[in-house]
C-alpha cells in the first residue's frame, strides 16, 4: 500500500469512527437512561466485547471497503484516459471513446482546459486525416503527371496545416501540462499519475509530428544537388533536436533516379534519429571510393537489439528495398545503449 493510499485509508477510518461514535452518543443520550461510559465500555455479555471495540472494528472495515471502492473507480477512470490517449497517438482518430469521454456534457477527465485542448486536437487530426484520404482517392483517377503535381501541392498544404494547427495545439497542451506538473504535489495521486501519462504521450506525439513534417518535405531535390539536399535536411534536424551534427559530404553527380532514392533514404534515416534514437551526436558521411558510393549514418543514441528488430521496422525495410533495387547493400550495426551505425554502398555502375 502506498503512502498516499494509507493516508486516504486513515482519513476514511477516522471519519467512519467519528460518525459511528456520534450516532452512538446521540442514541445513548436520547433513548437510554444508562450512562455513556457504561454503554461504550461495559460488556453486554461474557463473549461480547464492549461497544467501543465494535465501533472501532466497524470503522476499520468501513475504511478498508471505502478505500478499495474508490481506488477501483479511480483506476478505471485513469485507464480510460490512458486508452483514449494511446488511440489518439496511434492514429485511431475516429474512436467513439473520445466523444464519450471528453464531451462538454460530462465531468472532466484531467482538467477542463486540458480536456478541451485534446478535443481540439482530435477534431483537427480527424479533419486532416479525412482530407488526406480524399486527396488520395482523387489522385487515383487522374493522370500520373497531374497526380504527382497535386500530391506535391497537398503535401505542402498538409505540412502547413500540421505546423500551424496540430503542432500549435500540441505545444499548447505541453505548456498547460508543464504548468500542472509544477503544482503536481498539491494534486491527488491519481491525478498526478494521469498528468504524467498525458505528458509522456504529448511528448511522443510532438516527436512524431516533427518526424511527419520532415517526411512531408518535397520528395525530389527541386534542382538542388544531392549534397545541398542532405545538408538542408541536416540543418532542419538541428532546428528540431538539440543534437551535434558533423558531416563530410562530397559533391557527387548521380543519375536522377539514384539521387531521388538516396534522398528519400536520407530522409528516412534522419526521421529515425528524430523519432527513436534520442541521440546527442550524429555523423554523416557520403563519399565516392574506387568501387562504390558510400553513405554512413552514425549516432550515439539508445540503439536497439538487432535480434528483436530483425523482422520489424518498416523504415529500415524500406531502406533495404530501395538499396536492393539499386544493386547495393545495407549494413546495420546497433546495440542497446551504444548507438546505431547504418552503412550503405551503391555500385559505381549504378550511380553513374
Amino acid at each position: 500500500m502506498s503512502k498516499k493510499t494509507f493516508q486516504e485509508y486513515l482519513l476514511y477510518f477516522f471519519t467512519s469512527f467519528i460518525t459511528y461514535s456520534f450516532i452512538t452518543i446521540f442514541i445513548a443520550k436520547n433513548y437510554t437512561e444508562e450512562s455513556l461510559i457504561t454503554i461504550l465500555f461495559d460488556r453486554v455479555s461474557t463473549y461480547a466485547p464492549p461497544l467501543i471495540i465494535n465501533i472501532l472494528l466497524l470503522a476499520l472495515v468501513t475504511g478498508f471497503i471505502l478505500t478499495l471502492f474508490l481506488k477501483f473507480f479511480e483506476r478505471r477512470k485513469e485507464k480510460r484516459v490512458e486508452d483514449a490517449l494511446k488511440m489518439l497517438n496511434s492514429g485511431q482518430y475516429s474512436a467513439q471513446i473520445f466523444l464519450d469521454m471528453f464531451s462538454d456534457d460530462l465531468p472532466s477527465q484531467v482538467s477542463a482546459i486540458i480536456d478541451k485542448e485534446f478535443m481540439k486536437l482530435h477534431e483537427k487530426m480527424m479533419l486532416i486525416s479525412e482530407e488526406a484520404v480524399s486527396a488520395a482517392q482523387q489522385a487515383s483517377t487522374i493522370s500520373a503527371e497531374t497526380r504527382e503535381e497535386i500530391l506535391e501541392t497537398e503535401r505542402h498544404r498538409i505540412a502547413r496545416e500540421l505546423h500551424d494547427s496540430v503542432s500549435q495545439q500540441l505545444f499548447a497542451a505541453a505548456m498547460l501540462l508543464s504548468t500542472v506538473e509544477a503544482e503536481a504535489d498539491s494534486l491527488p495521486e491519481h491525478i498526478q499519475s494521469q498528468v504524467n501519462v498525458t505528458s509522456k504521450i504529448v511528448g511522443d506525439a510532438q516527436s512524431e509530428m516533427r518526424a511527419l513534417l520532415l517526411h512531408l518535405r518535397p520528395i525530389k531535390l527541386d534542382g538542388k544537388s544531392l549534397k545541398q539536399g542532405i545538408e538542408q535536411i541536416l540543418d532542419e534536424l538541428k532546428t528540431k533536436l538539440p543534437i551535434d551534427i558533423s558531416h563530410e559530404i562530397e559533391e557527387i553527380k548521380l543519375t536522377e533516379v539514384v539521387e531521388d532514392h538516396l534522398f528519400r533514404i536520407i530522409q528516412e534515416l534522419v526521421s529515425n534519429v528524430l523519432r527513436h534514437a534520442q541521440a546527442s551526436e550524429l555523423e554523416v558521411y557520403f563519399r565516392k571510393t574506387e568501387d562504390f558510393y558510400q553513405l554512413r549514418f552514425v549516432d550515439d543514441g539508445k540503439g536497439f537489439d538487432m535480434l528483436e528488430k530483425k523482422n520489424s521496422g518498416q523504415g529500415l525495410r524500406n531502406i533495404k528495398e530501395r538499396i536492393s533495387g539499386l544493386g547495393g547493400n545495407v549494413r546495420i550495426i546497433s546495440f542497446p545503449g551504444q548507438g546505431t551505425t547504418v552503412e550503405i554502398r551503391v555500385p559505381l555502375i549504378t550511380g553513374g
